[in-house]
């Protein structure tokens, strides 16, 4: 899913945990498959201002900077997380939210702060910006043992 992002989490046990209840390669998970629970459980994020390339709350190029635009757009089906640097200029590093929208990097809106996120029991909870790699990977984990209760 991310690389070397997610080696070495502590409390994930399956080593299938790298995929999203929603990615392509589990295209039969059930409820009853979120065994970290339902509110532990992301399945949707924010990633806003799609065409434009954002970083950190600047616009850095207009129309072309990235892709998956519309939210039915085929390039939003399957988005992998890297993280970035906190400017969004680097992949690969501790930012997940609001750093940049670039395809495959992190979570981005236009909230200050942070990002909504809906969880498996249908609430939709603002994610900070300072939220840790960790607890990122947790929340897209479904079976790996990692519940994290309070976010």
């Amino acid at each position: 899913m991310w690389g070397a992002q997610c080696l070495g989490i502590v409390g994930e046990t399956n080593p299938g945990f790298i995929d999203g209840v929603m990615s392509n390669n589990n295209t039969k998970t059930r409820i009853s498959n979120l065994t970290d629970g339902t509110t532990n459980v992301m399945l949707m994020y924010e990633l806003a201002g799609r065409n434009d390339l954002w970083r950190a709350g600047k616009l850095i190029t207009a129309n072309t900077g990235t892709i998956g635009g519309g939210w039915a757009d085929i390039n939003n089906a399957e988005n992998w997380m890297a993280g970035s640097s906190y400017d969004g200029t680097i992949t690969e590093g501790p930012c997940f939210v609001n750093c940049t929208n670039e395809g495959g990097v992190g979570i981005y809106s236009f909230h200050s702060g942070m990002a909504n996120i809906l969880l498996g029991d249908g609430s939709v909870r603002g994610l900070s910006a300072n939220v840790s790699r960790e607890v990122v990977i947790k929340l897209v984990s479904f079976d790996g043992g990692g519940v994290l209760g309070e976010f």
